[in-house]
């Protein structure tokens, strides 16, 4: 999304709260785009946005126009310098060349993220847009890390993550982002538990994802900033921990199972494993186990759960697999003493199994990540930790 969207021929529009609450029904307001059906028209001739709430103080800024067509250089944003040199300090450094009276951002800043970052400085959400595309907000970003203010805005771009990571989940086809570029806003603008979903998804997704656009690690690895290097590099290994660690808890379910195909499980009712039956009598195998632990096994291939060879999609798909999965009937009222109680191992190794995976932590938590390993402290998003003693 760029200025050029906004433009109308010559004119400029900008989104504020008081047109849509008095001139647009809710529902074209949700529609509604970064700098899209406003309030105020700027001409050429008055090509300036009042930020700043105060009138002593203000400085002007020119921001680059992206848009093309247009003839003129930039747009003015007026905005309060007390509010810039407190919120962000590397930012006010602009203001010791001034130009004309104005002050020139550098030409490679975004002008919709100067003009964002500007709003979320001076508390001005009603001139914000309610929705922010995903190269936006990953633009605002890299702005506010450039300028060192990332934790001034951070706690306002909530609402802009959430409706990226709910319209963007699988089956919704709403809307399209990369995954890796909204990891790193999320770690540019310290947000950990969109950072942790974001982190889940990535981990867990494959290129297969239709509604996802997915970044390979090679593009990934040619990142110049040593941390977001760092990260792409846990997150690769991330992926192959992870998918070790389902094999693994696959192993407990087909455990329970094949205990009742084990030799020595062997027996004939009412007798141990063993022993002989009887001579003066005649005696039967035993077969509830070996009936429940095929029951079982067939189930978890119709599911395509196991064996390996016959998963579809992601790992994502396969997890959602296990945890819709429901144990099958199985009457086990002829089993005797020496029975290894397939019915209930199986049972409770399936709990077990979606228990873990409610509670693992499929990506990266943020404050770890900072931390360069398990953060001693209290993460932001709960999540257990290897190796740290809960306090």
């Amino acid at each position: 999304m760029s200025l050029e969207s906004v433009a109308r021929g010559d004119a400029f529009v900008l989104e504020t709260t008081a047109v849509a609450q008095g001139d647009r029904s809710p529902k074209k307001r949700k529609s509604s785009t970064l700098m899209s059906p406003t309030a105020g028209v700027l001409t050429p001739a008055d090509n300036m946005v009042h930020i700043a709430r105060s009138i002593d103080g203000n400085r002007t800024i020119l921001v680059k126009r992206l848009a093309r067509s247009s003839p003129h250089g930039g747009i003015g944003l007026i905005v309060c310098d007390a509010v810039i040199r407190d919120g962000a300090p590397h930012l006010a450094l602009i203001f010791e060349n001034p130009m004309n009276d104005m002050f020139q951002m550098p030409d490679d800043d975004d002008g919709d993220a100067v003009y964002l970052l500007m709003c979320l400085l001076h508390l001005r959400h009603n001139l914000l847009p309610t929705r922010l595309a995903a190269e936006s907000l990953c633009e605002l970003a890299r702005l506010a890390t450039k300028y060192q203010c990332g934790a001034a805005i951070g706690s306002m771009t909530v609402r802009w993550f959430d409706r990226l990571f709910t319209n963007s989940e699988p089956g919704t086809g709403k809307l399209v982002v990369d995954d890796w570029e909204m990891i790193q806003a999320a770690y540019l603008l310290d947000e950990p538990p969109y950072f942790r979903r974001f982190s889940d998804r990535f981990v867990l997704s494959s290129s297969q994802q239709q509604n996802r656009k997915v970044t390979s690690f090679a593009d990934i690895a040619a990142a110049t900033d040593q941390a977001l290097s760092t990260l792409a590099s846990q997150l690769q290994a991330r992926r192959a921990t992870q998918l070790a660690s389902v094999r693994a808890d696959l192993d407990l379910l087909i455990e329970s199972c094949s205990a009742a195909f084990a030799k020595g499980a062997k027996h004939y009712i009412d007798y141990a494993p063993g022993m002989d039956p009887d001579k003066r009598g005649i005696a039967t195998c035993c077969r509830v186990d070996e009936g429940a632990a095929t029951l079982f096994l067939g189930a978890l291939r119709d599911e395509r759960i196991w064996p390996l060879t016959v998963w579809q999609g992601s790992l994502a798909d396969t997890l959602k697999r296990i945890m819709d999965f429901r144990v099958p009937e199985y009457d086990d009222a002829d089993k005797c003493e020496f029975c290894e109680d397939v019915k209930m191992r199986f049972t409770a190794a399936m709990c077990m199994v979606k228990q873990m995976h409610r509670e693992r932590l499929w990506g990266v938590c943020l404050d770890c990540f900072k931390a360069g390993g398990a953060n001693t402290g209290e993460c932001c998003v709960e999540h257990p930790k290897m190796g740290v003693r809960a306090k």
